[in-house]
């Protein structure tokens, strides 16, 4: 940070010698390491400029007052509210640091608002004429390009447009048209294009809306919204919004962390990151997390992590949060946020006391590119003084003790610009002066963001001209940068002609790192084209893999049908469901099904063996083995065969009739029969003429008689000779 020596931290000019000091007064940063201060001089202030050196330092204008108590810098003029003839400032300046540079643009005798917005390189800011009352104005930095944008609500009555906040190009703020309150609007710096977003609140009372942030593209914001309790005492309840895709607000919800415990009103906004932190008013105080992913909040600090006191300041440096907590009635404690649980913890007392026993606002400083911070911070040795952290308690010191031992040189208003830190200080010689910080180089940042964009959509048209798209933003995060604005080729909410319309997100953080994505808008009829598919198909297998079948064609008009299934092609046995797919001009589809069966309902082909004739001595008969029956099949390679008697199983002496049956895959059979015949040995075949054959001889005669009689006692003969013997 600094080595915390008068070398690292000195005083940049002695204005106003002694030790009263010049008592600088609102700085303001006009980048490059120059800036714009007030001086107080005889009742009135004086404007000076400096570029962080002594020759430098300089007077631009005096005789003026309440000078830049409101003020926003466009490149590198900075405007801001003064006046030259009473206390008010009701006059807009503008100064680039230079004489010819600075002078006034318009003055505003009713009236100079809040000075607090940039679009497009143009000012804009609030302002009130006697005849128009306070309404919308923009500068360009010119006299003549410093105009009112549009009277919201006409006549003398004011619409008092504050709270403004650029998101992607498009500059929200609040404003009352007299009709519905103070509510949500945005402008794209024209007339035409300064409309009401939305009516949170329906009548007169308005939502109110008050913070707002850029979450990844996208605003979000806290509003009040009326809750009926009953008896007519309706009660105004602060709740978190964002804008959804349509461009309508959606209400972010907090749900109770357990049952019976409350939620309190969100209260400030910061993002971190890509992700939004959000402390809640209650008791005790929470923090809540959004990433935008969703429609609710998620609760990140458990029961007791913060103090049951009011948070003081907050900034972001890098990738944490910084912020001020009042944790006792009378001490402040730095604590800080990296969106976890684990990283959100008490750093250090950090107590604000100013000199001579007053209490002010903080005075905190990120520096983004160090993920450190800048802080004014009370303790008993050094009084206050500048101190710095990185996050941990370790790591945060004093910088430089300007005035040595316990008085303090109560450091305020710290403004960066480059390199430089300025601020003012009194070191207890010189008074309140202009001090500078010079922080040590770092390595540059050349880490581009990390951008994803949403992912593309479709739209119905509206007119021949298209139709107005809206969408969830993209989201952004950087190791430097907390918060990084997008841009957008193409602006939700303007109208995309009909086709597809690709837009570019782009992001770039402080160090000039830029990073983009691309998603497509597509404008076109949501009506898809009708399919009329052909009637089921039906066939007979051809062959193991299917059969090819050329089926009816789909019809849908002048769209084009392609088919899941190529028609003609092989499709197996079994059903398949063919989709038929129609895509117009617009890349609408539209779809049919239909199917397609192959059956087998082929029977196998079967040839049986021819007849097989055996002999046998044995009277029951003898074991027979036959040749397999040939079986084929369109479809089944090789069908199963079966048999009614099993080869090589006993037959009896006779003819036996044996049936093969064949099966395929599908259940089809097939049959078919021959025989066995098993005779005993000797006897003649039945086949032989009546004039010799076997039949005819023992046609019932008696020698035939006694001759079978004798053929069927040999083997019972033969085994009594074999006992006797």
């Amino acid at each position: 940070m600094t080595d915390g020596t008068p070398e690292g931290t000195v005083l940049l000019r002695d204005i106003h010698q002694g030790a009263h000091g010049g008592s600088p007064q609102n700085l303001m940063d006009l980048g490059g390491g120059r800036l714009l201060f007030a001086l107080p001089a005889s009742g009135r202030q004086e404007l000076w400029s400096s570029d962080g050196t002594e020759a430098g330092t300089r007077r631009l204008l005096a005789g003026v007052s309440a000078l830049g108590t409101t003020s926003w810098r466009v490149g590198g003029v900075r405007y801001f509210a003064a006046s030259t003839t009473e206390w008010s400032a009701h006059t807009l300046w503008r100064s680039d640091g230079t004489p010819e540079g600075t002078f006034a643009l318009q003055d505003f005798p009713s009236g100079l608002g809040a000075i607090s917005a940039e679009r497009a390189g143009r000012l804009f800011f609030s302002a009130a004429t006697p005849t128009e009352g306070m309404e919308l104005w923009a500068s360009d930095g010119t006299r003549e390009g410093t105009v009112r944008v549009t009277d919201i609500r006409p006549g003398p009555a004011s619409s008092s447009p504050r709270s403004f906040f650029n998101v992607g190009g498009t500059l929200y703020f609040t404003a009352d048209d007299g009709v519905h309150g103070a509510e949500l609007w945005k402008t794209d710096g024209t007339a035409a294009g300064t409309v009401l977003v939305t009516d949170l609140v329906p009548g007169a009372e308005g939502a109110n809306p008050m913070e707002m942030e850029d979450l990844n593209g996208t605003l979000v914001f806290t509003a009040s919204e009326l809750i009926d309790l009953g008896g007519g005492f309706p009660w105004r309840k602060t709740v978190l919004w964002r804008l959804g895709p349509d461009g309508q607000p959606r209400k972010i919800s907090f749900p109770a962390p357990a049952p019976g415990v409350g939620v309190g009103e969100p209260a400030r906004l910061r993002v971190v990151n890509g992700t939004l932190l959000v402390f809640v008013d209650d008791f005790p105080s929470q923090l809540w997390t959004y990433d935008g992913t969703s429609e609710h909040a998620t609760l990140l600090s458990r029961p007791g992590l913060l103090p049951r006191f009011p948070l003081v300041d907050l900034v972001a440096a890098g990738r944490v949060l910084y912020f001020l907590v009042r944790d006792s009635p009378v001490g402040v404690a730095l604590w800080r946020s990296d969106g976890t649980a684990a990283g959100t913890f008490r750093v250090k007392e950090a107590n604000q006391t100013w000199k001579y026993g007053e209490v002010s606002p903080s005075s905190l400083l990120g520096l983004a590119d160090r993920g450190q911070v800048l802080l004014r911070s009370w303790q008993v040795a050094t009084g206050v003084e500048m101190w710095a952290s990185d996050g941990s308690e370790a790591g945060t010191s004093l910088v430089a003790d300007l005035a040595p031992g316990p008085s303090g040189s109560d450091p305020r208003s710290f403004m960066r610009s480059g390199d430089s830190v300025f601020f003012s200080a009194d070191d207890g010689v010189h008074g309140a002066e202009l001090w500078r910080l010079s922080l040590p180089p770092v390595a540059p940042d050349t880490t581009p963001p990390v951008v994803v964009c949403p992912a593309g959509m479709s739209a119905e048209p509206t007119s021949s001209a298209g139709a107005i798209v809206f969408w969830w933003g993209a989201r952004v995060s950087d190791d430097v940068t907390a918060s990084i604005p997008l841009t957008y080729s193409h602006l939700p909410g303007s109208t995309f002609p009909l086709g597809k319309t690709g837009v570019t997100v782009t992001a770039r953080d402080e160090a000039g790192n830029e990073a983009s994505c691309t998603f497509d808008v597509w404008v076109r009829a949501s009506s898809v084209p009708v399919v009329v598919c052909p009637a089921d198909a039906a066939t007979e297998a051809t062959s193991p893999e299917g059969a090819p079948v050329s089926f009816a064609e789909a019809t849908a008009g002048e769209a084009g049908v392609t088919y899941s299934h190529a028609r003609g092609g092989t499709f197996p046995v079994g059903e398949t469901v063919v989709t038929a797919t129609a895509k117009d001009a617009d890349g609408n589809t539209g779809t049919c099904t239909f199917r397609v069966t192959v059956t087998d309902t082929t029977a196998p082909t079967l040839a049986c063996p021819a007849d097989v004739t055996v002999e046998t001595r044995e009277a029951s008969g003898r074991a027979v083995e036959y040749p397999a029956a040939t079986a084929g099949d369109t479809v089944t390679a090789e069908p199963r065969v079966t048999y009614s008697h099993a080869s090589g199983s006993t037959f009896p002496v006779g003819t036996t009739p044996v049936t093969a049956t064949g099966t395929d895959a599908a259940g089809n059979t097939a049959s078919c029969s021959f025989h066995v015949t098993v005779k005993p040995v000797g006897t003649e075949d039945d086949n032989e003429d009546e004039e010799g054959s076997g039949c005819a001889a023992a046609g019932g005669s008696p020698a035939g008689l006694l001759g079978l009689l004798l053929l069927l006692a040999w083997p019972s003969l033969g085994r009594a000779r074999t006992r006797r013997s």
